[in-house]
């Protein structure tokens, strides 16, 4: 399913503004900019990754660096990029959450992202839905290496938590700021397994969804 060109390009020019509350503002570095701490400035990179509410299914295919043979939502950065990624519910309306819209002609959400966490932990697994390779994370929950938290500095380095909000509260997307921050020249490509928690509005049930970012770092 394609995602309306209106409603992609409202999130990639909109981000992390007052309306958009969906957002982890990962600025990652200390040249205030967002971008990696040293070295050049990044090649900047935006993404979307789209998840099914019906099935915790994820349905955008691998994009970015190195994406071939490695399943759906996979994102990788390439050396020197760094950028946003958009996780968005399908059919749910970026402007709305469990208690409404802040457009008036608009209902409700049904679903809810209410959790992200990484990991540096995981492997290649056969996805059962689509027949192929797939990579998945393992260890949710605990500690997180420095080289993941370079590149996410809102990361809680010893949950891996990257975002989580209420479910009375919570958007319908999130976008995160990957700063793609390690040294390439001394660790080369690393692969952070992320994991995303969607809740129904209506019981407070939970579907998750787990595959990668791939990030080559920078030089």
């Amino acid at each position: 399913m394609k995602l309306g060109s209106n409603i992609l390009m409202t999130l990639l020019v909109m981000l992390c503004t007052a309306t958009l509350a969906g957002c982890a503002a990962n600025s990652g570095g200390d040249n205030g900019s967002g971008g990696p701490p040293v070295g050049p400035k990044p090649i900047y990179k935006n993404f979307v990754v789209l998840v099914n509410s019906v099935n915790g299914h994820i349905v955008t295919p691998g994009q970015g660096a190195n994406a071939a043979g490695r399943g759906n939502g996979y994102v990788g950065f390439g050396v020197n990029q760094a950028g946003w990624t958009t996780f968005m519910i399908i059919n749910e309306s970026p402007f709305a959450n469990c208690s409404g819209s802040s457009r008036g002609n608009q209902k409700a959400a049904d679903w809810v992202i209410t959790r992200i966490e990484v990991s540096d932990s995981g492997s290649m697994v056969t996805d059962s839905r689509a027949g192929g390779p797939k990579l998945k994370g393992d260890d949710f929950g605990t500690s997180v290496p420095e080289w993941v938290w370079i590149s996410f500095s809102d990361v809680d380095p010893n949950t891996g938590l990257l975002f989580e909000a209420d479910k009375s509260v919570a958007p319908t997307f999130v976008n995160v700021y990957n700063a793609n921050a390690h040294s390439n020249e001394e660790l080369g490509e690393k692969l952070i397994y992320y994991r995303i928690q969607l809740t129904s509005c209506a019981d407070g049930s939970s579907k998750f969804a787990d595959p990668a970012w791939g990030n080559d770092g920078k030089k």
